[in-house]
């Protein structure tokens, strides 16, 4: 049997953070039931204690567990009932299917302008070709993009709904972007020439689908075998530092993955003038990069980790980060940056700028 405790759900910075990714025993709806029973008894306390948690919201992880629709749906009367907003969900590899959208759809539409839900992160699930297309056309039918708080009311400042789909079992990604710029659906999966709307600007969309085509179960690395036993996938090898030119032109330099000889990877130099650059950076730790974020920029480099390989590439303070793992960070927010970051090897396109 689940016990909970206050651990489970407390306030952080004036959001609620239900915390119960990885339970053991795993938490199936039961528990979800018997957890909203619990929170309901607990919320009235904390929301007298802390009121911000009604602005806030609550920001809510059950990943690696198997909550369905009746536990979420347990779990979001209880917050509606206190008034809280949902803000983020993250329900990675839950078997969740096509019936979670029934749940969801109905949240995305509900809360008004200024406590919209931010975020649904659902990789790792078994939901096809129309729950994506229910749920992208269930964020339109909500108003997105939508604002997420109330500075972004202020500063009309409404954004797409952030919605994570990769490694379910959506057969053909490409038909799906293609029914949305069939259905009038503004799906961005955040770079240029792979969204609905050829024109797309990533911030006015109604979803933004990081990874979408990454598609079906990945395979654990000892489960992926080698060429000439058994014809099964190859693992890919790490992509080799990618030096481009002020113009786009440029060339490999330095030992590639590929067997490429050089003489290792070469520093980026600094120019009177901006200069955009790939990088990649074969393993990523917390603290190696010092990043400074502002509204509406690019995040900034402030300092790269000594003997890190963002130091190794040549990062330094003054560039600024454009893309991460080909995604538009200017239009991500801090933690989605650091989110990517952590998914080594990373691709990155810095600008660099006296």
């Amino acid at each position: 049997a689940h016990v909970f405790t206050a651990r489970d759900a407390q306030v952080r910075s004036g959001q609620l953070v239900i915390d119960l990714q990885k339970r053991a025993p795993v938490l199936n709806n039961e528990g979800m039931i018997h957890f909203s029973r619990w929170l309901d008894a607990a919320l009235p306390a904390v929301v007298k204690h802390d009121e911000s948690v009604l602005q806030h919201g609550a920001a809510i992880d059950i990943s690696d567990n198997l909550v369905g629709p009746a536990g979420l749906s347990a779990l979001f009367a209880v917050l509606k009932k206190h008034c809280v907003p949902v803000s983020v969900l993250k329900a990675f590899r839950n078997v969740l299917q096509e019936e979670v959208v029934d749940v969801l759809a109905p949240l995305l539409k509900d809360q008004q302008d200024g406590y919209a839900i931010t975020g649904l992160h659902l990789g790792h699930n078994r939901i096809g070709t129309e729950g994506a297309l229910r749920l992208i056309a269930a964020a339109k039918a909500g108003g997105y993009p939508r604002a997420a708080n109330k500075q972004d009311l202020v500063n009309d400042e409404p954004r797409p709904l952030w919605l994570r789909l990769e490694r379910n079992e959506i057969q053909s990604p490409e038909e799906v972007i293609a029914a949305c710029a069939d259905g009038g659906l503004l799906a961005c999966c955040m770079e240029d020439g792979l969204c609905s709307n050829p024109d797309c600007l990533h911030i006015t969309a109604h979803v933004q689908l990081p990874h979408f085509f990454q598609q079906g179960q990945e395979q654990k690395p000892a489960e992926v075998k080698k060429e000439g036993q058994g014809g099964g996938p190859i693992r890919q090898a790490p992509l080799p530092v990618l030096q481009r030119g002020p113009y786009g032109k440029g060339g490999l330099k330095g030992k590639s993955a590929n067997g490429g000889h050089g003489q290792g990877p070469v520093p980026l130099a600094r120019s009177s003038e901006p200069v955009v650059r790939d990088v990649v950076l074969d393993e990523f730790e917390e603290g190696d990069l010092d990043l400074k974020f502002s509204d509406g920029g690019l995040p900034e480099v402030i300092d790269a980790k000594p003997g890190s390989s963002a130091d190794q590439v040549g990062m330094a303070a003054g560039m600024q980060l454009m893309r991460v793992q080909g995604i538009d960070v200017m239009i991500a927010k801090p933690e989605q940056v650091w989110e990517l970051l952590a998914q080594a090897p990373v691709r990155i396109r810095v600008k660099q700028v006296d």
